[in-house]
C-alpha cells in the first residue's frame, strides 16, 4: 500500500513537472527570433589569396541568404567581410574594428598565422567578453593541444 502511495505521488510530481517544463518550452521556443545575429568574415580578399576568399565569402553569403530565407526560429543571419590581406596585424585591426560594430562572431579559414593571432587576441580578451566566446576560445585552445599532442593534425600549432 504504501509502495502503490509512493508510485501514485511520484507519477503526479512528475506531470506537474512535465507540464511547467512543456509551458517553459513553449514560451522559450524562439527566444531570439526577430534577432539580428551579425558575423565577422576576416580572410584575404585582395591581393594573391584575393580571389579564394571572395569565392569563400560569396558561399557564405548564399547560404546565409538560402537559410534566412526559411528559418524556422526566426533569426536573420548577417555577414560582414573584412580583408586581412592574409596578415596577421591585419586580422586583428580587423578584429577589432568587428567588435567596436558590436560583432560577437568570427569566422576564418585561409592561414593558419591568421588563426592563431585571432585565437590568442580573443583569449587575452575573454575576460571582457560573453561566455559564448569564452566557449569557443576554449574550444580552440583544446584543439590546439589536441594538435601538439598529435591527436588531429591541422593549422593550429
Amino acid at each position: 500500500m504504501k509502495l502503490a502511495l509512493k508510485l501514485i505521488a511520484a507519477s503526479i510530481v512528475m506531470a506537474g513537472v512535465s507540464g511547467a517544463f512543456a509551458q517553459a518550452t513553449k514560451s522559450a521556443a524562439k527566444p531570439l527570433q526577430g534577432e539580428v545575429v551579425k558575423m565577422a568574415w576576416i580572410d584575404p580578399l585582395s591581393g594573391l589569396m584575393g580571389p579564394v576568399g571572395n569565392n569563400q565569402l560569396n558561399s557564405w553569403k548564399f547560404f546565409i541568404d538560402k537559410f534566412n530565407a526559411n528559418n524556422p526560429a526566426g533569426v536573420k543571419f548577417e555577414i560582414v567581410g573584412m580583408d586581412n590581406k592574409l596578415s596577421p596585424t591585419e586580422s586583428l585591426n580587423a578584429l577589432k574594428s568587428a567588435t567596436d560594430q558590436g560583432i560577437r562572431y568570427i569566422i576564418q579559414g585561409n592561414g593558419s598565422s591568421v588563426a592563431l593571432a585571432l585565437v590568442d587576441a580573443i583569449i587575452n580578451d575573454v575576460a571582457g567578453t560573453t561566455a559564448k566566446v569564452t566557449r569557443t576560445a576554449a574550444v580552440v585552445a583544446a584543439l590546439r593541444v589536441a594538435v601538439k599532442q598529435g591527436i588531429v593534425s591541422g593549422g593550429l600549432t
